[in-house]
């Protein structure tokens, strides 16, 4: 559970290459330490121009795409309102779920880092077999009383 305020953990823990502003218009916000932005999937994300619009449009992106190729797109779909912030979202949701990555050039500089495999101790697996073999025993048990009851006969 995470109470209000806290935003310990709330952008992914596991990428490298690239801060997350703390004073960004929306949560992870990345930014790159060296190099661009480049989106590694094809995707489309549908937007409102202006806040107060009812008209959609689409940036649609391949994959290799950078963040001038969102501007161009926003542009060119009709909307000329507040594409940075829009292409700024797309690329840090997209550098958060590690759909996109920072390039140099032709070299990536942001990577994710694998999760960190961690082990059962010995007293945590005999835990586990002796908690399911009580509820197993449990069922048994109270299976047999009732069949055991129902077999003695009124005298």
């Amino acid at each position: 559970a995470r109470s209000k305020d806290d935003d310990a953990n709330l952008c992914n823990p596991l990428l490298d290459g690239a801060t997350s502003s703390s004073t960004a218009d929306f949560i992870c916000q990345w930014t790159c330490d060296v190099g661009d932005l480049t989106f590694t999937t094809e995707s489309s994300s549908k937007f409102f121009c202006k806040e107060d619009s009812v008209d959609e449009f689409e940036i649609g992106l391949s994959a290799g795409s950078t963040k001038d190729d969102c501007l161009s797109a926003c542009a060119s779909g009709g909307c000329e309102h507040d594409c940075v912030k829009k292409c700024d979202y797309l690329g840090s949701a997209a550098m958060d779920a590690g759909l996109a990555v920072c390039m140099n050039d032709s070299n990536v500089t942001s990577s994710m880092r694998p999760l960190e495999k961690t082990d059962w101790s010995a007293g945590e697996v005999m835990f586990l077999v002796v908690w399911i073999l009580s509820i197993v025993c449990n069922a048994c048990l109270s299976g047999r009383k009732k069949d055991d009851e129902s077999s003695v006969m009124p005298s």
